[in-house]
């Protein structure tokens, strides 16, 4: 049971953040997850690397094609990744669709933004906003992974008539096992974790990102460091400014508010569930379901095979489930 909330904590709030350090921050939420490794079969593609334009706190590639029957799509990455988290996705919907991917100022070696709000998740709303205004976008999706998926959540529950949907991988709008944690356990637990994270070396930090990859984030270890490569670039300050944000934030009383369909993926890796009360698998999608409940318009997909990188372990059936999302939302 320990070892699963660790593991399961971890896969919320960052899909990058330094794993060995808040195992020491946070021993009292649970004990230190043991990792397993195996190498997978499949191709994974490139970076996406590409010319960045900075629209408030984001850094945004602009890909893909104008079709104004479609809507854009704005993928966002997890806690101090960039944008090549979201390569295979990429790939498979460039040539249909406009793509808009984001890094957060500060992530993966972008220059560390200037402030903060006391929430950053304010200037995350005033930079999707702003986005969505100056590009003149017409009801974007919004494809978040991790934070990216619990901000996109949120966001919606603020300006649900700007968007179309959200497909959230694997983020959720209440940190895993902390449901019933009081304001002030909530608070004291978000500034431990930020002082901790915000004392880490540069070195210590980058170490951290290849441990947590090869860990929790994916299956295939040359995948793993592939994204530990960028996320290590990552400013460990900004990085604990942001893991402090959506711990303290619990908005599931705001989830009726949001409108618009949410597609929730849930992966699930069975040889790291073994020793928990999630060894059946139905019994985790459960609770990430119970923990979303609230949104009206509420779908979760299963994603057998993958820990919390679905779109580096299983990327075409994530594909699949986000193109038969978001082939509706066109009409």
């Amino acid at each position: 049971m320990k070892n699963t909330r660790h593991i399961l904590r971890n896969t919320l709030i960052s899909t990058c953040f330094a794993l060995g350090a808040l195992s020491t921050i946070a021993m009292p939420l649970a004990a230190q997850a043991a990792g397993q490794t195996r190498t997978s079969a499949t191709t994974q593609t490139a970076g996406v690397s590409a010319a960045e334009t900075r629209t408030g706190m984001f850094y945004v590639q602009k890909r893909g094609v104008q079709n104004t029957q479609k809507p854009a799509l704005i993928l966002i990455p997890g806690l101090s990744c960039d944008a090549d988290s979201w390569r295979n996705v990429l790939t498979a919907f460039e040539k249909d669709y406009a793509i808009y991917l984001v890094t957060f100022a500060g992530f993966g070696g972008r220059p560390v933004p200037e402030k903060l709000a006391a929430q950053p998740r304010q200037d995350f709303e005033t930079s999707l906003l702003q986005l969505i205004r100056e590009e003149k976008l017409n009801k974007p999706v919004l494809i978040g992974h991790s934070i990216g998926a619990s901000l996109s959540q949120w966001f919606a529950t603020q300006h649900s008539d700007q968007i179309r949907g959200v497909v959230a991988v694997d983020g959720l709008p209440v940190f895993p096992f902390s449901e019933n944690a009081a304001g002030a356990q909530r608070t004291a637990m978000a500034a431990q974790m930020k002082q901790g994270m915000s004392s880490l070396q540069a070195d210590a930090f980058a170490a951290s990102q290849k441990n947590y990859m090869r860990t929790v984030g994916m299956i295939d270890p040359s995948n793993a460091d592939f994204i530990a490569e960028r996320a290590g670039k990552s400013d460990p300050a900004t990085v604990a400014s942001w893991m402090s944000d959506v711990y303290l934030n619990d908005f599931r009383a705001d989830l009726p508010k949001i409108s618009v369909p949410v597609l929730l993926i849930s992966p699930y890796y069975a040889p790291d569930m073994q020793n928990s009360r999630f060894r059946d698998e139905a019994v985790k999608h459960a609770y990430w379901a119970e923990l979303s409940k609230g949104i009206q318009q509420l779908t979760v997909k299963p994603v057998s095979d993958s820990r919390h990188f679905p779109m580096e372990d299983q990327p075409a059936v994530l594909n699949q489930a986000i193109r038969d999302f978001v082939t509706p939302l066109a009409k």
